[in-house]
């Protein structure tokens, strides 16, 4: 089985819609355990790099210079990425 690198999953999803549709998406939609490891990978990112792209104050993700809202949706599969 192929790793699974989540981060590239978002951003590459991320980098598609905006092509396709001339607009950020209005959420990142994920699993409750792929929400988990976003979050763990970006607190790790901020203790190493002193910054991220995640805001837990809002639960958004910075790409570029748009925030993108990370909503929960327990019907997902952990390795599945929606955009809305």
């Amino acid at each position: 089985m192929e790793d699974f690198d989540l981060i590239s999953q978002v951003h590459e999803r991320i980098f598609s819609y905006l092509n396709s549709h001339d607009h950020p998406p209005a959420a990142l939609l994920l699993s409750p355990a792929a929400f988990h490891w976003l979050r763990e990978i970006y607190v790790e990112e901020y203790r190493i790099l002193g910054s991220s792209p995640l805001s837990e104050k809002d639960w958004t993700l910075r790409v570029n210079e748009t925030r993108i809202a990370i909503r929960i949706d327990e019907m997902l599969d952990d390795y599945d990425v929606r955009l809305i």
